[in-house]
């Protein structure tokens, strides 16, 4: 075997092993969806819309939409046990939500609510401050990642 092959034989199983990894994340982020949305159905009776898993990445950063017959929950679901969340990842949401409501809920009368749920707790002491500083605004969940829910 040569040098370029040798070269591009790693370049490959690289790319093949990121190619795993990516989908392997997102056949997680989609269980977690599900979990959550199950949650909300069996325990607390609202009626779930799969946003994120019926649109993807067209699903304007809100993965689920719950509702019952006094309000609304807009949810992003992160399942990054292993990834960090930044405070960017959070405003970003409050960014997502803020342009669902005023394009699709701007006449709503039930209350909305905005909730990010992960499964990742290694992070909320750094983002302890901020969740703090809009606990008016949104809800921050930790809601642990069942791998058979």
């Amino acid at each position: 075997m040569g040098i370029l092959d040798r070269l591009f034989g790693k370049k490959k199983k690289k790319e093949e092993n990121n190619k795993n990894y990516y989908l392997k994340n997102l056949k997680k982020g989609k269980e977690y969806e599900l979990q959550i949305a199950k949650m909300l159905k069996e325990n607390y009776n609202y009626e779930v819309n799969l946003n994120g898993l019926q649109y993807g990445k067209l699903d304007d950063g809100i993965d689920l939409i719950a509702k019952n017959s006094k309000e609304i929950l807009l949810i992003q679901c992160k399942n990054w046990e292993n990834s960090t969340i930044k405070v960017n990842i959070l405003k970003e949401f409050l960014g997502n939500v803020s342009v669902y409501i005023e394009k699709n809920l701007k006449n709503e009368k039930r209350k909305i609510r905005k909730i990010f749920v992960t499964s990742n707790e290694k992070d909320y002491k750094s983002l302890k401050p901020f969740i703090d500083e809009n606990k008016d605004i949104f809800e921050y969940r930790i809601i642990k990642y069942e791998k058979k829910f």
